[in-house]
Parts: C-alpha cells; structure tokens; sequence
C-alpha cells in the first residue's frame, strides 16, 4: 500500500512518518519503508528545488505551472524507486506526495487559475508521468500558529541556511493551504481513503505517538480488506473502517 501523509509545514510529518514506519515494525509482520520528497540530495531536480526553496531563484510569486513542475519531476526522477519499494514493503509511507503539489500550486496560483492549476497537475502527474495514486491519504491537521511555532523549532535543514524557507514563512499562504487540504482534497481523489488525523486538543498539541497511532488504527484495517479486495476496497469500507 502506498500511503501519503500530508498537511500544511510545521504539522510534523517527517517525525510522524519516521515514527510510523518503525510502530509497524514493532507490532506487526508488515514490512514498511518511508520516502520523504522532495528528494532534496536524491535527485537533480530535488537538488534545484532546494535551491528554489532556499530563495536562491526569488521569491515565491512566479506562477505555479514553473515551480510545481520542479516538484512534480523529483517525483518522476523517482518513479523507478518508488516502484522498487512498492514491490518490496507492504506499506509505504510517503512524507509528502502528489496531494502537497496540488494543495501548494492551487493556493499560489490566481483564484481564477487555481482549478485549472490543479487540473494540470494531476493530469501531469497522475496522467503524463503515471505516478501510482496513494492508496490512502492521512493529513495532519493543527493550527496555524501551533505549525509555525514548529517550524521556529526545526534544526538545521538539507536545502537552506534559513529559519523557514519561502513557503513556510508566508502565514496568509500556510492559512489557504490549510483550507485546501482540509475542504477540497479529498474531492480530487474520490477513490482513495482519506482521512484528516487531528494533530490538538483543547490546543494542547498531541504526542507523536498518540497521532502515530490514530493513524495505526485506521491503517491495519485497511491492509486487511486491501489484501483481501485489492483496491476495490476504498469506497466500501469507507464507513465501516471509520
């Protein structure tokens, strides 16, 4: 299974996805891997969207159809791999994946342009370059203000010297991708299960155990009518995994 965790910077995916990667091996015979994009020291085009984000070509306001692209071929440069996982481990688990490109490039691009964006993009990725659809899509969701108090916490990272790169420093533009991940993505994959995987409570920020095993509940389950129905499964057992 190939599975997507999303959500707007600061929500944690790096350590939920590690963190979920080694629970599986802990508690089950499931094998899992985890592939975090973009591929910043990976792939050439991972390399220049490092250097994208580190605000080495400007800033942020060229048009998406450029910069989405970027990220849109890191993934394609790692088709072959990621297909070489998929063939190998039962679960695994994407830090990032197509739903980020779609949710970021909407959100960026003008509100007359965003569907037509949006449009473009699963076509260029899912259509074009033929990359496997998640089986499912888990996004982490906080508050805006929660998220940039982490990423003020992140250490140093591959691809900039900066506190918050281009993306993460905009709060108006994390505030529209919030709303895109949580109100319109799931519209756009109909036949994937998804899931939002609430990250507070009483705005305390939960544990990455706690998130991690939300997402555990739901995820073996999953795997057992996906092994059983293959990928006829999603809108049946919508309700009944939920």
């Amino acid at each position: 299974m190939l599975i997507a965790i999303e959500g707007i910077d600061g929500t944690g995916k790096g350590s939920v996805t590690e963190n979920l990667v080694s629970a599986i091996s802990a508690c089950s015979t499931y094998k899992a891997k985890y592939i975090s994009f973009p591929r910043y020291t990976e792939t050439a085009y991972g390399r220049i969207v490092g250097r994208y984000l580190n605000g080495d070509f400007g800033d942020s306001s060229e048009h998406p159809l450029m910069h989405g692209t970027l990220f849109a071929l890191d993934r394609f440069e790692s088709k072959s791999y990621l297909h070489k996982l998929m063939q190998s481990f039962d679960f695994v688990i994407c830090d990032r994946y197509v739903p980020s490109n779609l949710c970021y490039s909407a959100m960026i691009a003008p509100p007359e342009e965003a569907e037509n964006v949006v449009k473009h993009f699963m076509d260029l990725e899912y259509g074009l370059f033929k990359m496997p659809k998640p089986d499912a899509i888990f996004v982490l969701d906080m508050s805006i203000s929660t998220a940039i108090s982490n990423i003020a916490k992140k250490g140093q990272r591959q691809y900039t010297d900066r506190s918050a790169d281009i993306f993460e420093a905009d709060e108006e533009y994390l505030q529209k991708v919030k709303s895109f991940y949580t109100e319109e993505l799931q519209n756009l994959h109909p036949d994937v299960y998804f899931k939002t995987i609430e990250c507070e409570k009483e705005e305390k920020l939960l544990a990455i155990p706690v998130i991690v095993q939300a997402i555990l509940d739901v995820l073996f389950k999953l795997k057992e009518v996906y092994d059983g129905k293959e990928t006829a499964f999603f809108k049946a057992t919508k309700q009944r995994v939920c």
